[in-house]
């Protein structure tokens, strides 16, 4: 899970994460950022994280690019107090499977339906990259 604020750095003209005050280069993000053998589920919403306009390109698409199964972000601007309530919302869903899992786009109907009803009109920015089908858990991530 990574809440973090996307800025360019207008030296070289590249993408960096702003996390906890310290900065990574999009391009310094890697392998060893993801057990590829877990079939990694990621969680990255913060400010411009699917840039619309550099689609591909962009720090979601990193994720995928270095081998993420499933990618849950946002594409507009979003709080980190909002980040932080949609993170804190998921991790319950999770956590009611009780360990049987649960498709990943009832999860992201939930997630929205309920982060809406309480007036987090960010969520509706939520997208998830990754096969609607696949069985999602607190311990892991399996195709159906």
């Amino acid at each position: 899970m990574l809440i973090t604020h996307i800025q360019k750095n207008s030296e070289f003209n590249a993408n960096e994460l702003e996390i906890g005050g310290d900065v990574l280069p999009q391009s310094h993000f890697g392998p060893k950022h993801l057990l590829k053998d877990k079939k990694p589920f990621a969680i990255v919403l913060g400010c411009e994280v699917d840039n619309v306009n550099n689609r591909g390109f962009d720090v979601s698409s990193e994720f995928l690019n270095k081998g993420a199964a499933i990618v849950i972000t946002n594409f507009t601007k979003i709080s980190g107090d909002e980040a932080a309530k949609i993170v804190m919302r998921l991790v319950e869903l999770l956590k009611t499977d009780s360990g049987r899992g649960i498709q990943l786009g009832s999860v992201i109907l939930k997630l929205k339906q309920q982060l809406l009803a309480e007036g987090i009109m960010s969520s509706l920015s939520l997208i998830a990259y990754g096969d609607a089908d696949w069985i999602i858990s607190a311990e892991a991530v399996s195709k159906s």
